[in-house]
């Protein structure tokens, strides 16, 4: 095998390779990114808590008399 046959050998092969082995190994990825990206029990119930006191202090200030910019007609 001369030189010129060799490196177009390695360029085919190293095509099929890549059009096989690439979508294996990208879903192989996907599957332990998504398995590994859970929230446990603990921090789901922080995250939780965190959003029902960001919801309890933005209601808090729209409950609170902020003048007449806000609402319709400013009364």
């Amino acid at each position: 095998m001369d030189a010129a046959n060799y490196w177009a050998w390695i360029v085919d092969n190293f095509y099929a390779v890549m059009l096989i082995g690439g979508p294996i190994v990208f879903a192989i990825v996907l599957l332990w990114a998504m398995t590994h990206n859970r929230l446990s029990p603990r921090q789901k119930a922080q995250g939780d808590a965190a959003t029902r006191r960001l919801y309890a202090e933005e209601g808090a200030e729209d409950k609170g008399d902020d003048g007449p910019s806000r609402g319709a007609g400013g009364e």
